[in-house]
Formats: structure tokens, sequence, C-alpha cells
């Protein structure tokens, strides 16, 4: 534990969370994007179809599925929940590249979400 401290890995750690929350927290504006909430290097997004009332996105468009599947095409690794939440827990070690990285590829898998004809239907 020590050497966790001695090396530094916990300090990159609070600032890579500072990080990681800034980024994801942009991502507000999304119209998928209901709440981002976390602490540190673990964090959530909450997406929804009506951002007002919360409303999560519809069973028929298979949220978890759908969206794990385009983020580990995109090459990001969460973990999706069946209510429309997205999970993430990146490691201490990562660098401000990394996050960014996290950051870019989750605009990405949302946007492509957002494409998505059954939950396109639910905005309407």
């Amino acid at each position: 534990m020590l050497k966790l401290y001695e090396e530094g890995l916990l300090e990159n750690g609070a600032r890579a969370g500072a990080r990681l929350m800034a980024g994801l927290s942009a991502l507000s504006d999304h119209p998928l994007v209901g709440d981002v909430r976390g602490r540190g290097m673990l964090a959530a997004i909450e997406l929804v179809v009506d951002k007002k009332k919360k409303t999560p996105l519809p069973a028929s468009a298979m949220p978890a599925r759908r969206v794990f599947d385009r983020a580990w095409d995109n090459g990001l690794i969460i973990r999706a929940f069946a209510n429309g939440v997205l999970g993430y827990a990146p490691p201490l070690c990562c660098t401000d590249g990394d996050i960014d990285a996290i950051i870019e590829r989750t605009r990405r898998t949302l946007d492509q979400t957002l494409d998505d004809a059954d939950v396109r239907r639910a905005l309407a």
C-alpha cells in the first residue's frame, strides 16, 4: 500500500478522475444524457429519451446489449446496465490520453445510439 503513495498512483488516479468527470460532464449536452455522476475514477452516465422527465431508453431498444456492443466496437470497455446506465471504472494508472480516448469513444457510442431507429422512435 505504501508503494501506491510513493509512486504517485493514487495521486494520478485523483487527477485522472477529475479529468474523467469533467469530460463526461461535458457530454451532458448530448440528447441522450440525462445525468452524469461519479466520484474519482468511478462514474456513470444515465441515458434517457426525455431529459426533463428522465424517461429511460425503451426496453425494445435493448439498451444494455446494444450500447455495450457499440462501445466495445469503439474500443471502450464499460458496464452497460439494463436501465440504460453506463458505468465507468478505469484504472488509476490512466494517462490524460487514455481519459480523452474514453470521452471521445463515449461520444461516438452515444451518437451511434442516437442513430438507432428504436431510440429515434422513442425520442419522437
